[in-house]
């Protein structure tokens, strides 16, 4: 008994067409192949060893393995924090890291310890939109000037206090651009 699957095309050779062999074969084919490529629906949620489908409801990726549903997020996360032992007056510049491979930011959620201050992410000449951070952590949407390309310095300029804060700190949502 031989299987050859080519461009998509599933061949038997030599197998008999009544036996139950074959039919367990093709069957079983058509399991792996329907779980690999997965499902795709809103909500989606999996319930199989091995399955697997995209949830578009919440652009999560989602499989099931060792009896628990595992998710695979578009989206990944990263932090910074920056404090001084005196509230500053004026705004400070502090680089974030290069971006290792091209990112876009999507949002940002940042506190302080009192008060509130202004944040803005940038590459150095390109703003994204502004953010106040306060003692009250605020989800925020990046959507101006919120692309990195690879090796692509970061920086975050803090300023313009409301109040006398020491610290802020920032939380990035971000994806991976597609190559």
């Amino acid at each position: 008994m031989s299987l050859l699957a080519v461009a998509g095309t599933i061949t038997a050779n030599n197998i008999n067409a009544t036996s139950t062999t074959a039919t367990s074969v093709f069957s079983g084919i058509v399991q792996v192949i329907t779980r690999f490529i997965g499902v795709i629906s809103a909500a989606f949620t999996p319930t199989t060893e091995g399955e697997i489908g995209i949830d578009t409801t919440s652009n999560q990726m989602k499989y099931y393995s060792n009896g628990a549903v595992r998710v695979l997020s578009p989206v990944l996360y990263s932090s910074f924090s920056y404090a001084t032992s005196t509230s500053w007056t004026g705004t400070t510049t502090r680089p974030i890291g290069p971006a290792i491979v091209g990112q876009t930011f999507v949002s940002a959620a940042c506190f302080t310890d009192t008060g509130t201050v202004q944040v803005s992410i940038n590459d150095g000449s390109n703003r994204m939109n502004f953010l106040n951070a306060s003692t009250t952590v605020n989800l925020n949407a990046l959507t101006t000037n919120n692309s990195f390309t690879a090796l692509e310095k970061r920086y975050v300029d803090l300023g313009t206090p409301a109040s006398s804060p020491t610290s802020v700190s920032c939380t990035i949502g971000y994806t991976i651009d597609a190559d």
